[in-house]
């Protein structure tokens, strides 16, 4: 069928349904309702008694007020209107509007005349809040109420409430004109002046039924599959608090404002792009909210009055209709660009707007989320047609701001446009949200409009959020002041510690100690092995040992000889050793001769364990100078394309992360670390020095037992170990071991290398006194950046990141590399002393993650992290997630794209996608424990199916 035929067969539809609609045909006292009625049934049935959906109106009357005139009035609207006479009743499972007769509704008055302003005041807030909180009952009715508030003979307040079942914002429009006319009339002695109503809400209800089914239903339909064909869901917005089981409704609003000259400003550019100021305030909303959710496929909720008949423009009933209102943001466009995809949008969705909501929901079989309501969790309102103001004869009327307690959706953003100025009202559920964080909302969508109105043609991600005081005080939120430190290389630093405490035991691996003397001789003269062998400053030597105390003599040799040690764990498989042995360049390898033999170095350049033991080596340090810029290690990490990438981190930054730790957290020779971590994983390196620079000693768990959670709280119990450092999914199982009751000597728990929840603060408190801090940071940032100080009974759900420690700082910044405001999130950058020289033989990595400090002195770099955050109320920094594929695992960083290349080298496997998965352990929720999923296509054949 031709478009023209499809239209006019739709004009010949909407022709019968005026003609159905304009028969008034008795009635039978049971009638179907709408559908918009329908389910606000169902959701009274949800939750009875809920005021949710009550719609207040309250007016100030200043004047000689005539009582029996105005009770009139309101008898004659409510017997004009069937839809106020309605109850709802329950048949058969199905709910029926019932129009009975009109009720007597006396005018109830409350007398506060007498009181004092102060008293009356509190009173007439208290009454109020009451009125806008009382319930409706949908069975038994009436769905409309009204108070009389009597301050003095000539000062009422008028307070009117109607249930959304039965009424929507237009209907208040209808109601005030109508009780202007009819107490004109009425204080006159004169009859009613409105003329007879030719249709009933109920006959909207039956024709919309009737109308809407067929190939029109079907034609409108069709039009919002395609458009919000796989659309998402949820609105990613952080909220301040864990969302509820089942979706709230307690709220509040809070007011905002734009200027004449910024509004004249937007309603001119609304014209110059041919699109409507809804179009371009829509817009801006949008804007808004994907910079707080860093999402670019966007669904806005919008009523919309859906009253296309002037039949229906003089009833009170609920007609509003909300439309789902889906914008791409992607590809950043100009903002005059994104105006155009949301007048496209728009305009889309009018032209299709006869599907009411609840319909729509049903006919896409939206996965119901109790938590949340379906399709979209956020409303745009432009009231481009406010209120008429009632004007009563003899009376001066005022319109009262009433503070409701409900919030329909999550955020709902109100504007209305008034004597050439936008105001307006955000509301929000106070359930998930405070009100500072809504403030800042609300600051930051009146500051955007600002510099849309500037300069409209910027990029979106381009225009500001931020004032020029805000974005400083963005900046220097995690820059604390300078700690003076004076760091040494590592090597040296341990030198000067075992000159302190020679006798000291330095390490234990079960019954092999080492003192700190002998730990210096042993490594003294390995490190005058490796240079009689040839070692060059910063060239790398791999360690591949088994868990001993000769790790730790490898360690301190290379450092000493002025190589660079590359930590690996010589449990990993074989092929991915010495993948990492040849991406280093490794000079010298040191393990075991049979693994050395299987990597790829001349049998010249394999050193075993116990080298040291060689005639005619020095015990005195090398002369060797070491300077603090020069290579300390080298460090794996998970690469995207299948191969690790080398982590390069100097004396410098290392020095700087354990004499901070020293000076702020110090511990003595009487302290006992535990040293669980593999040798892989820059976690060792912490775990051994923080012992090793304060006269400590590090208790080695034994070979293969890192993961034994029985073993470690055993050998914590019977070595008196006094910290650990874990990460939280080894923690919460070591908790659970009964051996951890004996464990009275731990004073320090350090977590890291995983999001830590605040459950697991709370067990870790019940077991013992311990103080628990939470360490974030990365391998590229020498182990940590920043640290928290943990205490039970904290009400979130995730542990902060905390302040950055010494000389370090952090920003939070947008996809321009500009502060995000509080609350928005955003990546974290990481700068100071620590930052590694880069990748080692990856200079386009290198240059791709650490990157230029626009806000530090020439030539200070910043280290891109993938993690996003963003800042609390509180001001603390939570952690959201990566912002790429890289997740991790017990700990362990792990880029999905390397497990996926390595995948695809099987000739069985066509193609593969791996995703991370968490799934709840034992002993109980909330401990979720993340495992690798891969999922592959099917099997090569004659109509192969390849992932995307």
């Amino acid at each position: 069928m031709s478009d023209e035929k499809q239209s006019s067969a739709l004009e010949e539809k909407r022709a019968r349904a005026r003609a159905l609609i304009q028969q008034r045909a008795a009635k039978p006292r049971a009638l179907p309702p709408s559908f918009a009625q329908q389910r606000l049934w169902f959701l009274d049935r949800l939750e009875p008694g809920s005021h949710h959906y009550g719609i207040p109106f309250a007016v100030r009357l200043s004047g000689t007020l005539e009582r029996s005139a105005l009770e009139k009035s309101f008898q004659e609207i409510v017997q004009r209107h069937e839809s106020l006479r309605t109850t709802f009743q329950a048949r058969e499972g199905e709910a029926v509007q019932v129009v009975g007769p009109a009720p007597e509704l006396p005018l109830h008055v409350v007398d506060l005349g007498g009181l004092d302003a102060r008293e009356t005041a509190r009173r007439v807030r208290e009454l109020t809040a009451e009125d806008v909180a009382a319930p409706f009952d949908l069975e038994r009715g009436p769905l409309i109420r009204w108070k009389l508030l009597r301050l003095s003979d000539a000062e009422h307040i008028l307070l009117l409430s109607m249930h959304h079942i039965v009424s929507d914002g237009w209907s208040i429009g209808v109601f005030v004109r109508e009780l202007a006319a009819l107490y004109a009339a009425f204080l006159q002695g004169a009859p009613s002046p409105l003329p007879p109503l030719t249709v009933q809400y109920s006959d909207f209800a039956r024709w919309q039924r009737d109308w809407l089914q067929g190939d029109v239903l079907e034609e409108q339909l069709a039009y919002w599959r395609a458009h919000l064909a796989d659309a998402p869901t949820a609105l990613g917005l952080p909220t301040d608090r864990p969302r509820p089981p089942a979706q709230t409704f307690r709220g509040t609003q809070l007011p905002l404002g734009v200027s004449p000259a910024v509004t004249a400003a937007l309603n001119v550019l609304s014209r110059q792009e041919g699109a409507t100021l809804f179009m371009t305030l829509m817009a801006a909303w949008l804007v808004l909210l994907q910079r707080y959710t860093r999402q670019d496929d966007l669904v806005v909720g919008t009523p919309i009055a859906n009253r296309n008949r002037a039949e229906t423009e003089g009833l009170i009933g609920f007609f509003v209709n909300t439309l789902p209102l889906r914008t791409n943001l992607s590809g950043d466009p100009r903002f005059t660009d994104l105006m155009g995809r949301v007048r496209e949008t728009a305009l889309g969705g009018f032209a299709h707007q006869d599907v009411p909501f609840e319909k729509l929901v049903m006919d896409l079989r939206v996965k119901r989320d109790l938590s949340r309501s379906p399709l979209f969790q956020t409303m745009f309102v432009l009231q481009n047609a406010p209120l008429q103001p009632l004007a009563l004869p003899g009376l001066t009327l005022t319109n009262l701001d009433l503070e409701t307690d409900t919030a329909k959706f999550e955020l709902t953003l109100t504007l209305v446009e008034t004597s050439g100025a936008l105001t307006g009202w955000l509301e929000y559920n106070t359930d998930l949200f405070d009100a500072s964080t809504a403030h800042r909302l609300a600051r930051a969508y009146e500051r955007l409009l600002e510099g849309i109105a500037a300069d409209p043609e910027r990029r979106v991600s381009a225009l500001p959020l931020l004032d020029a005081a805000g974005r400083q005080q963005a900046l220097e939120s995690f820059h604390p002041p300078a700690v003076p430190l004076s760091p040494r290389p590592l090597h040296a630093l341990f030198e000067e510690q075992a000159r302190r405490t020679p006798e000291a035991i330095a390490v234990e691996c079960e019954d092999d100690l080492l003192t700190y003397a002998e730990l210096e001789r042993r490594a003294n003269r390995l490190a005058h092995l490796l240079l009689a062998s040839g070692l060059e400053p910063e060239e790398r030597v791999a360690l591949c040992l088994p868990r001993s105390t000769e790790v730790l003599v490898a360690m301190l040799a290379v450092m000493k000889a002025g190589g660079a040690f590359v930590p690996m764990d010589a449990g990993a498989p074989t092929q991915r050793l010495a993948l990492m042995v040849a991406e280093c360049r490794a000079r010298y390898v040191l393990a075991p001769a049979s693994l050395a033999v299987k990597l790829p170095v001349p049998p010249e350049a394999r050193l075993e364990p116990g080298a040291w033991r060689q005639e005619g080596l020095l015990e005195t340090p090398p002369a060797r100078t070491v300077h603090l810029e020069q290579l300390a290690y080298v460090v794996h990490t998970s690469g995207s394309t299948g191969v690790p990438k080398g982590v390069m981190i100097s004396h410098a930054g290392i020095a700087n992360r354990m004499l901070w730790e020293q000076h702020a957290l110090p511990i003595g020779p009487e302290d006992r670390v535990l040293q669980v971590a593999s040798f892989g994983f820059d976690a060792s390196i912490w775990e051994f020095f923080r012992a090793l620079l304060a006269g400590a000693r590090a208790v080695m768990v034994r070979d293969g037992a890192h993961q034994d959670s029985r073993y470690i709280a055993d050998l914590m119990a019977r070595r008196g170990v006094t910290q650990m450092n874990v990460v939280p999914s080894l923690l919460r199982v070591v908790l659970e071991e009964p051996r951890m009751a004996d464990c009275h000597a731990l004073r320090t728990v350090v977590c890291g290398g995983e999001a830590l929840t605040t459950d697991l603060v709370d067990r870790l408190a019940e077991h013992s006194s311990a103080t628990l801090f939470n360490f974030y940071g990365q391998t590229e940032v020498s182990i940590d950046a920043t640290w928290f100080t943990c205490a039970p009974g904290m009400a979130r759900k995730a542990v902060p990141l905390g302040q950055p420690l010494g000389n370090m700082k952090m920003h939070v910044l947008d996809v321009r590399g500009q502060p995000v405001p509080p609350g928005a999130p955003g990546e974290v950058y990481l700068g100071g002393p620590g930052l590694a020289r880069g990748y080692f033989l990856r200079p386009d990595l290198s240059a791709e993650r650490f990157v230029p400090d626009p806000f530090g002195p020439p030539g200070s770099r910043l280290f891109r992290t993938g993690d996003l955050a963003r800042q609390l109320p509180d001001g603390e920094l939570e952690f959201l997630g990566r912002g790429d594929h890289q997740v991790k695992i017990r700990g362990v960083r792990v880029e999905l794209g390397e497990i996926e290349a390595a995948l695809r080298q099987h000739p069985a496997i066509q193609d593969v996608v791996v995703l991370a998965r968490e799934q709840a352990v034992e002993p109980e929720p909330p401990a979720l424990d993340p495992r690798l999923l891969p999922l592959e296509p099917p099997p090569r054949g004659p109509s192969p199916h390849p992932l995307p």
